[in-house]
């Protein structure tokens, strides 16, 4: 495999790592809109099951996400390889080697935030709404 194509799958794995955060955080503004729209119209199994579904699709974020990032680190290591193998320090192949995605806690703490306050939000719009009811 040549350079240009361990970079090709690299920034393709990286573009489908962008892709599933933005449908993460457009299913979880969808989520949270929902709470202030139209809790009025729901009841106690209506937000169950919206909850318990927003929960099942994190999960699936995450494992996806997991996958994705599991692929691009292979891609690092790739380029690592490849370097190594032919002795050769090339412009691309060291500024790949700089690569570490182990570090950077910023994305699954941002995940992990948006689930918390969102799964969190609709049981307490829906008890505040009930609560003014009485």
């Amino acid at each position: 495999m040549t350079e240009y194509e361990i970079w090709e799958l690299y920034n393709n794995s990286m573009e489908g790592l962008w892709n599933l955060l933005q449908f993460f955080s457009s299913v979880s503004f969808g989520y949270l809109a929902l709470g202030v729209i139209a809790i009025k119209r729901m009841n106690i199994l209506s937000v169950l099951v919206l909850s318990g579904l927003y929960i099942a699709f994190t999960m699936q974020i995450l494992e996806a996400l997991g996958i994705v990032h599991g692929e691009a680190s292979a891609h690092v290591e790739s380029m690592k390889l490849l370097s190594e193998t032919i002795g050769l320090q090339t412009p691309s192949s060291i500024q790949m080697s700089t690569v570490d995605l182990s570090e950077g806690y910023a994305g699954p703490i941002a995940i992990f935030g948006t689930f918390i306050v969102a799964i969190l939000s609709l049981p307490y719009q829906y008890w505040r709404s009930q609560r003014e009811n009485t």
